[in-house]
């Protein structure tokens, strides 16, 4: 168990404010709070960046305490890493915090050169064991470099105010170094691996995916009357609608209008009125949405119905509860619901989860959009209102892989085709 964790905080005006704790004294660590405060929170960072920042220290500090790096006594000093202990630095950091965790109770021995990895040019660091996804390591290295700068910065006002200005330049070329050593080694994206990247669902695997979600289906994973009725909602929506998870554990009964069948997608960050410690947030523009008669009546029988029949439900709004307290449904709660369909039904594909359904649905739309032959422009407007993106957005390029690519197949054979007849 990590020596270290993530306290969430929630104020009286509703903010969530994530801390990092030590475990023996639940205490916030003082430096790293500065710097959630301070640097991010004060710059309109919402609370799982800052969450996701504070992880990327959490993992900075493991590797300072296996390797009895005493990182303030350095900075006294006008030193932070040397170049070696930045390369070990990155070995260890490609590991999961589990791992970084598990590993810091065995300190390393700084005289022992054979301990540390020296890179072969050409390849990166090796991982204690498992290796984070590139993406991800890029992630916790750009929070790593931020927070070391960010404290150097402050520590060489310390001495220029305290009348050491040649420490003070002493500390500041160190920062240059590591900032710039840690900035090389950051991955860059892949923009030409694009095969493995994460896709909607194939037309195979949704049909699949709605027969197991029927309540009388065989192979649903739920037992329970309400969870049989809640989760086929869930997933009816995320697929039909194409929201975001957050979004969707963020609804309300007042956000229905039964009668004409519009839902309103608001933004509600740091809800007071919400008691979930990890608040699922709308990340993008309010919008209203249009149901159909049937999914407009799936969502009525399950408000009237199922979630009355939960006691606890009557004390909230939220549309979706658990089985048996009738709190709002958490992130956790919802990753459940995946998991068990994940592992109930092994021929469901492995990475099914929220975000692959929003995918799904803008295969659908795209879909829609060629057999109407609506035009690219408006084509573009339309989702990027849907989806709740700025009206010029170009992120809906990210969830057209499988369309594109599908397409681009069939451009490419009709091509062919043409070649071959006019040859003959």
């Amino acid at each position: 168990m990590s020596r270290y964790f993530i306290k969430m905080l929630v104020r009286e005006s509703g903010e969530r404010l994530p801390v990092l704790c030590t475990r023996e004294s639940e205490v916030p660590l003082f430096y790293p709070t500065c710097f959630a405060l301070s640097h991010l929170r004060n710059s309109g960072q919402a609370s799982a960046t800052i969450e996701q920042a504070l992880r990327s220290v959490m993992a900075l500090q493991l590797i300072l305490d296996r390797s009895k790096i005493d990182l303030f006594s350095r900075l006294n000093e006008g030193r932070i890493l040397e170049q070696w202990e930045v390369e070990e630095a990155m070995r260890q950091a490609s590991s999961p915090l589990r791992e970084l965790a598990a590993t810091a109770a065995s300190p390393v021995d700084l005289n022992a050169t054979n301990v540390f990895y020296l890179p072969i040019p050409g390849e990166g660091a090796k991982p204690l064991g498992k290796a984070l996804h590139r993406r991800s390591l890029s992630v916790r290295l750009v929070y790593i470099r931020s927070y070391l700068n960010w404290i150097a910065e402050l520590w060489i006002g310390r001495m220029r105010r305290a009348g050491s200005p040649e420490l003070g330049r002493q500390l500041e070329a160190a920062q240059k170094r590591v900032s710039a050593q840690l900035g090389s080694r950051i991955p860059r994206r892949r923009s030409r691996a694009t095969l493995e990247q994460r896709e909607g669902l194939s037309t195979k695997d949704k049909v699949r995916l709605l027969e197991v979600i029927r309540p009388e289906s065989l192979d649903n994973p739920w037992s329970s009357r309400h969870g049989r009725a809640r989760n086929r909602l869930l997933i009816e929506l995320l697929l039909k609608l194409g929201c975001r998870r957050g979004e969707l554990l963020g609804l309300r009964t007042v956000d229905v209008n039964f009668a004409t069948g519009v839902i309103r997608i608001v933004r509600k960050a740091d809800d007071k009125n919400d008691p979930r410690t990890y608040e699922p947030n709308t990340k993008t523009n309010d919008r209203e949405v249009m149901l159909g008669n049937e999914l407009t009546a799936l969502l009525k029988s399950y408000v009237q119905a199922n979630r009355r029949s939960i006691k606890g439900a009557r004390k909230h709004g939220f549309i979706f509860v658990s089985n048996g307290s009738g709190a709002p449904l958490s992130l956790s709660g919802l990753a459940k619901v995946f998991a068990a369909l994940r592992n109930e039904c092994p021929d469901l594909p492995s990475e099914l989860s929220p975000h692959v359904l929003r995918h799904t649905w803008n295969d659908d739309f795209s879909e829609h959009c060629d057999r109407e032959n609506i035009s690219n422009e408006e084509e573009k407007q339309l989702r990027n209102y849907a989806m709740g993106w700025v009206p010029d957005s170009l992120t809906s390029q990210v969830y057209l892989r499988r369309h594109t690519r599908e397409k681009s197949k069939k451009v490419s054979l009709k091509m062919q085709g043409d070649l071959i007849r006019k040859a003959t």
